[in-house]
């Protein structure tokens, strides 16, 4: 009878310590399940950002008045004041970059200090369709390249570790001197 006792007390043991490695196991995974949740999901945010921006610059004007059969895009149109709104998922994309890959950065980056150079902020609305129409083909093509970049991200937007460490290996990350 002791011998039948001491049996059942083991497989008790054994069934109960099994059940805890196992819920541990169990735990660890959905709480790395849904860390890698919720970092796809800041992605996908920022990546919407830069998507709504490029719609906004695929919209574009020519005027057929005889001065200048120009194209530029249809934002330069409507004000200073809608051009700053219209162009905050850029600013907003660039505050998280963070989440972007580092080529698709890149190229964010230089969309930004486009708009930066040439004076958005400083324009009056009657010079922006001149500037929309001076720098109609930079901006088309950065947007462009933008875009192929982020298709290319989607195909691996779940892969962030890959994603930062190629950004930690970049060179110009490490070349600023730190004192």
């Amino acid at each position: 009878m002791e011998t039948i006792l001491a049996s059942a007390a083991i497989a008790a043991i054994i069934s109960v310590t099994g059940t805890i490695v196992l819920n541990i196991y169990l735990n660890r995974k959905t709480f790395k399940n849904d860390y890698f949740k919720i970092i796809i999901q800041k992605r996908i945010e920022t990546y919407e950002l830069l998507e709504d921006q490029i719609s906004i610059l695929k919209l574009s004007v020519i005027n057929n008045d005889g001065r200048n059969d120009s194209p530029y895009h249809q934002i330069f149109s409507m004000g200073t004041k809608h051009l700053l709104i219209s162009t905050q998922n850029l600013v907003l994309a660039n505050g998280k970059s963070v989440w972007l890959n580092m080529k698709t950065n890149n190229k964010m980056t230089e969309l930004v200090q486009l708009g930066n150079a040439i004076g958005l902020n400083s324009l009056n609305d009657s010079d922006l369709i001149d500037a929309g129409r001076k720098h109609y083909w930079k901006i088309a093509q950065l947007r462009d390249e933008l875009e192929i970049l982020i298709q290319k991200d989607i195909l691996t937007l779940y892969d962030f570790s890959q994603m930062i460490k190629r950004k930690l290996e970049d060179p110009r990350i490490h070349s600023t001197s730190r004192t």
